[in-house]
């Protein structure tokens, strides 16, 4: 039977996809491990978990901002921007939440092998109160 010319054969897979998939799989393999470091770090693994996405967001897009701007490219910049934008954000937000979830009043507030202590304030300011290893 010969070969029908409306549908050519398969061909191989071409070199790009499996760099392509290569490469999906070395990042699948960073994103976990980054998930798994920030997910234990305790005590106070929401602040640190949204402070290393931030950190994470806004170095690269930093670097997509950069490379966008270099090679004049829109597609490339505006994303770049957006995720700066939000990374700055998210480590605002954990400097908020690492500051909320510092503070005491009493020993009982605080976790396991932290003590509460009053700190100094500057002149006029009321003192506050943070929990710090024992």
């Amino acid at each position: 039977m010969l070969p029908d010319p409306r549908c050519p054969a398969p061909s191989p897979p071409k070199a790009s996809s499996r760099r392509t998939s290569k490469l999906g799989c070395k990042l699948g393999r960073v994103l976990t491990l980054w998930g798994l470091l920030t997910g234990c770090a305790s005590p106070y693994r929401t602040a640190r978990t949204v402070g290393a996405t931030g950190g994470g967001l806004a170095a690269v897009g930093g670097a997509l901002w950069v490379v966008g701007d270099d090679v004049d490219r829109d597609a490339v910049r505006l994303p770049g921007v957006t995720a700066a934008i939000v990374g700055a954000a998210c480590i605002a937000t954990a400097a908020a939440l690492f500051a909320a979830q510092t503070s005491c009043q009493a020993d009982a507030d605080c976790p396991n092998g932290y003590v509460c202590k009053e700190l100094p304030a500057p002149a006029g300011l009321q003192p506050y109160r943070q929990c710090v290893p024992r």
